[in-house]
């Protein structure tokens, strides 16, 4: 059931809620494992020196990340809707992930050359395959987050605080 007469397919997603709705959600969801990965973030960086321009990237993303999800919830819970408060979002996540991308393809590789050199590294191959294969199943998840964070900036940007 809508609840205005702009509500159309188009403005739903997942389990018919609406795309706002649902971006608080994706929001929240980027809050929550950017903080809960901020730890781990940073006792990369300090503990794997061999790996710091890596780690230090990793952090730079999380920390994005979350300040990114931080307008969409303040302007949800309070009301105050506004199309530029997915803006942060729109423009940190695609680039967020071409960067990831890059991270994706030279981490694996620089991690295994960095083992000790009589260590059998014939697994080299596999670690690169998995990785891009976890690398391909985020970027399907993200483009889809993506689809509906961008649905919602439309919906606002066109009937800005009814729903």
């Amino acid at each position: 059931m809508c609840c205005c007469n702009s509500c159309t397919n188009k403005w739903m997603c997942c389990c018919g809620c609406h795309v706002t709705s649902g971006s608080l959600v994706i929001a929240w969801l980027y809050l929550v494992s950017s903080l809960l990965t901020l730890p781990s973030a940073f006792s990369a960086l300090v503990s794997q020196y061999h790996l710091v321009a890596f780690n230090l990237i990793h952090l730079t993303l999380t920390l994005l990340f979350c300040l990114s999800a931080i307008p969409i919830i303040v302007g949800e819970m309070c009301t105050q809707r506004t199309h530029h408060m997915y803006l942060p979002y729109l423009i940190i996540n695609p680039v967020a992930l071409i960067v990831a991308l890059f991270v994706a393809i030279f981490a694996p590789s620089t991690n295994i050359m960095s083992r000790v050199p009589n260590h059998q590294q014939h697994d080299a191959a596999a670690v690169f395959v998995a990785t891009l294969m976890l690398f391909v199943l985020i970027l399907s998840l993200n483009i889809w987050m993506y689809s509906i964070v961008y649905r919602a900036y439309q919906f606002v940007k066109r009937y800005g605080q009814e729903e």
